[in-house]
């Protein structure tokens, strides 16, 4: 979402959860040229983990390790 005011922001990118998990950790957002002196990002985890992978039935954590805005 970008914002100019930093109250007021306009959703311009929705990414999916299919397309998260071909990410393969690693996500490049193309959002073409923008103008905004705010950037908010929403990212949520997975919640609970789900069954037949590593830690089913607990909460899932979520690790950003780097976010570069160009």
């Amino acid at each position: 979402m970008i914002s100019d005011n930093g109250k007021d922001f306009k959703e311009i990118k929705t990414i999916s959860s299919s397309e998260i998990e071909k990410s393969n950790g690693i996500m490049k957002i193309d959002l073409q040229k923008q103008q905004a002196k705010y950037l908010k990002l929403v990212i949520e985890n997975l919640g609970i983990i789900p069954d037949g992978q590593a830690g089913a039935g607990n909460k899932a954590w979520l690790f950003i390790d780097e976010i570069s805005v160009e």
